[in-house]
């Protein structure tokens, strides 16, 4: 354990229960081990050899691991109780890179019945780890990579490893990989880190475009090494769970309102939902769009951004320039796509009564979409091109089964 500057012990996350975890029996022999969850977690490591400073195996302990043949034989029990879903807790789950390539193609080969959340640090993928996550079937897995931030000045104060341009490197890779979705970390409050730093990794995630961005403030944990350094590097933090940075040198409290509503906006506006696709197409046209959507909000600030889609989608049409001809039709097919009300004045779609055109090409959806009595389509005429929506309520009554679409230049 640790003791912080108020005298107290805290349990630093890197000791086990007794010295021999690494070859003890795996929890879920136990009959009081809960697989009735929809997933289960497991450890195949404890500690990290990372050493950022606000982690609390942060503390320059070696970490320790579990053999293989202990993680293949804990897996095969739980495949037995029925588990299907495991979320693996290691800190940073490819270090080292030749156990993570082991233990991947353990998860892919072994285990084809489970899907598995890792969580890796993305400047640490070297070919052989790329080689097997680029070949993990759909559905197997699913990535957290925590980038945190990009700002040098700022990794270094932290004293995370690991350089901006090889994490923004792996970022890419992971974004491209068919087989699972990757969301991203992204933190905000760290030493050094200023407003421009936030949002530059923000623009840099949007332009990547991984399937969810997550940006937090950071949180001052009790025995950590930043805990302990926070006052002398002037950062202030909630002495109350769960322990946020209120100000820093280089974020006053004005720059991190200004992060919790882009925080808001990441988080309403899901990159893999079509309304998050028009986001990130938007904002790389147009940088200054996030500053407009973030200055926009409801008088008491828990109804911002809208929860319901349709207000959504409005808020961000109201805040795209008024030139942003592109982007305002990629809004009307989006929301198309999304099985809003085709008619809707935002859309404007109209009922089609006639047979689908022979030489309009699937843009999503169906490849031969086909018609029957179930059937309805809308047409949808763009600047440069006509969209039909299709949509069969004996398939899926609320979105369309397909997209068609035709070039009108």
């Amino acid at each position: 354990c640790t003791l912080d500057e108020a005298g107290v012990y805290h349990d630093d996350g890197t000791r086990a229960v007794r010295d021999a975890w690494a070859t003890a029996p795996p929890p879920c022999g136990s009959p009081f081990f809960d697989t009735a969850k929809p997933f289960v977690q497991i450890e195949t490591a404890r500690g990290c050899a990372l050493g950022c400073s606000y982690c609390t195996s942060g503390t320059g302990l070696p970490p320790r691991y579990r053999a293989i043949g202990s993680v293949r034989e804990e897996l095969r029990q739980l495949r037995e109780r029925g588990v299907r879903q495991v979320r693996v807790l290691d800190r940073t789950f490819n270090l080292p890179p030749a156990r993570a390539a082991r233990l991947l193609e353990l998860f892919l080969e072994a285990f084809p019945e489970i899907r598995f959340h890792l969580e890796v640090h993305p400047a640490y993928l070297p070919s052989e780890l790329r080689r097997i996550l680029r070949r993990a079937p759909p559905g197997r897995l699913h990535v957290e990579a925590g980038l945190q931030t990009t700002s040098a000045r700022s990794l270094a104060a932290s004293q995370r490893r690991g350089g901006p341009r090889r994490a923004l490197d792996g970022i890419r890779f992971l974004a491209r990989c068919p087989g699972f979705e990757t969301h991203v970390d992204l933190l905000a409050g760290l030493p050094e880190q200023r407003l421009d730093d936030v949002r530059r990794d923000v623009h840099q995630l949007l332009a990547i475009g991984p399937a969810e961005i997550q940006l937090e403030v950071l949180k001052v944990l009790p025995g950590t090494p930043l805990r302990l350094a926070a006052p002398s590097l002037g950062i202030r933090f909630s002495p109350v769970p769960p322990y946020e940075v209120i100000e820093t040198p280089h974020l006053s409290r004005t720059d991190l309102t200004r992060v919790r509503r882009l925080s808001r906006i990441l988080d309403r506006f899901p990159l893999r939902h079509p309304l998050g696709h028009c986001l990130r197409y938007a904002v790389c046209e147009d940088p200054g769009l996030l500053d407009r959507l973030a200055a926009e909000s409801s008088p008491d600030g828990e109804h911002w951004p809208p929860t319901d889609l349709a207000g959504r989608f409005r808020l961000l049409r109201r805040c795209l320039r008024p030139q942003a001809d592109d982007a305002t039709d990629e809004l009307r097919l989006a929301w198309l796509a999304s099985g809003l009300k085709p008619t809707d004045a935002f859309c404007g779609a109209l009922p089609w009564k006639q047979p689908l055109p022979p030489d309009a090409l699937p843009a999503a959806g169906a490849q031969s979409p086909g018609q029957d009595h179930t059937t309805r389509v809308y047409h949808l005429e763009l600047p440069t091109r006509e969209c039909w929506a299709v949509f069969r309520r004996s398939i899926q009554p609320t979105t369309p089964v397909a997209i068609l679409q035709r070039d009108r230049r």
